[in-house]
């Protein structure tokens, strides 16, 4: 699942502080465990995740991409953006009201959330890829995720790298053939990778993307020592 973010280019095309959580309306820094331990939230690498005790997983890397992963004993019962779980994706768009949508955009908007934060559709104003010059240079980089030969290829048969070489490819057009934004989800494929138990190093030393240095010392305000909320 893939989302697209507010950054513009110029916000893209440099290394930023990663921010810190906002919970109840208090800014608090990572990690932390939320209901005596039920929730953990913890950055990971470049990302962040939410963890539940009951197998939940939510990989967020701030910007565009978002992952949710739940355990197999939730096989049949899921619905909406996650599917039905079934290993059938010809019955996964099932609208709110438990009828088939007619199509993804209706599917979509039946489980959008409707308030004055989430806006739903992007109207005249959806992005686009059109030509884009030197474009070959970010295609390069994209084309390391599916590469058999490349560092990621032990990672294939565990996540596949399809969804995220074309998304790295069409949010790199759209951000006019922005290096970082490729760089970005090659991150979010490794990172991914990593969260699944495979560990990607030294993919950088193959490219020109450069290293930030996200994360900030934890500080815990009064009530929440070690990162422990009541």
């Amino acid at each position: 699942m893939s989302s697209r973010g507010g950054s513009d280019h110029h916000s893209r095309s440099r290394c930023v502080s990663l921010p810190s959580p906002q919970i109840n309306n208090e800014r608090l820094y990572l990690p932390l465990k939320l209901g005596q331990g039920k929730v953990n939230i913890f950055a990971f690498g470049f990302h962040v995740v939410v963890e539940t005790d009951f197998g939940l997983k939510v990989v967020y890397d701030w910007k565009t991409f978002l992952s949710v992963t739940v355990p197999r004993s939730f096989r049949n019962l899921t619905y909406g953006l996650c599917g039905r779980y079934n290993g059938n994706p010809e019955d996964d768009l099932v609208a709110a009201g438990g009828a088939p949508a007619s199509g993804v955009a209706d599917f979509v908007q039946s489980w959008a959330r409707r308030d004055a934060f989430c806006r739903l559709g992007c109207g005249d104003r959806c992005p686009a890829c059109g030509k884009v010059e030197g474009f070959w240079k970010p295609q390069q980089l994209c084309s390391l995720i599916p590469s058999q030969s490349g560092v990621f290829a032990k990672c294939h048969s565990k996540i596949s790298p399809g969804f995220f070489y074309k998304n790295c490819l069409f949010d790199t057009c759209v951000d006019g053939g922005a290096m970082q934004t490729a760089c970005s989800w090659l991150q979010n494929y490794a990172g991914t990778c990593q969260t699944q138990g495979i560990a990607i190093t030294g993919w950088r030393n193959f490219t020109s993307c450069r290293k930030c240095h996200p994360a900030p010392e934890p500080f815990f305000p009064r009530g929440a020592s070690q990162g422990h909320l009541a």
